[in-house]
């Protein structure tokens, strides 16, 4: 009786799996340089946006400062037509 080997072998799927594997290889070798140009520079966009925030901050700290104007002038407004309400020439 002939002794059969249980693994298959053929010529025609090992070199299909080799030329693949190559052309996979290359394709890679090829692909990431492509994917990745350089690298990304954001400092000037940090800066710039260091640079906006601090405008805001300045803006924040006036508007601040004229909101206390607006609350003391119109706390003068107050007193002051009390004191002409109080007055008999105080007309409305």
């Amino acid at each position: 009786m002939e002794q059969r080997s249980t693994t298959p072998v053929s010529n025609t799927n090992s070199t299909t799996k080799n030329i693949i594997i190559i052309a996979v290889a290359v394709l890679m070798a090829v692909a990431i340089p492509v994917q990745v140009p350089g690298a990304a520079y954001a400092d000037q966009y940090d800066d710039r946006i260091t640079a906006i925030q601090q405008e805001i901050d300045q803006y924040q700290a006036r508007a601040g400062q004229l909101q206390n104007q607006v609350d003391s002038l119109q706390k003068e407004v107050r007193a002051s037509r009390a004191r002409q309400a109080g007055s008999p020439d105080y007309k409305e």
